[in-house]
């Protein structure tokens, strides 16, 4: 039930992320969690995503290997290479990220 919940809202935020009236397309990268259940999963509602909404492609990438993804997610950020959409974070590393800025307010996208 949690996993559902969060994918749809992570749909939502994707929907969010292409206002009315954008005649551009668009390519957004999501990272999700690198275990097998989670990228068959992923890879579903990706697919799924880009059937519907041929302007804006949701490009799926599990989270690139390493010791942890807390330690992918912080080098990514260091090298300004993060996803558009991460759906791995652990609670305790959000605030974090947003004192140090960088993680978007929802309540400041166009939509």
């Amino acid at each position: 039930m949690k996993r559902a919940l969060l994918t749809c809202s992570i749909f939502v935020l994707l929907a969010a992320c292409n206002p009315s009236g954008n005649d551009r397309d668009q390519t957004l990268l999501f990272w999700s969690s690198n275990n097998a259940g989670e990228i068959a999963f992923s890879e579903e509602r990706a697919a799924a995503w880009n059937n519907n909404n041929p302007s804006t492609t949701l490009q799926y990438q599990p989270v690139p290997e390493g010791q942890s993804s807390e330690e992918i997610i912080l080098a990514a950020v260091v090298g300004k290479t993060t996803p558009d959409i991460y759906a791995n974070m652990w609670q305790g590393s959000v605030e974090f990220y947003a004192n140090a800025g960088v993680l978007v307010p929802l309540d400041t996208l166009e939509g």
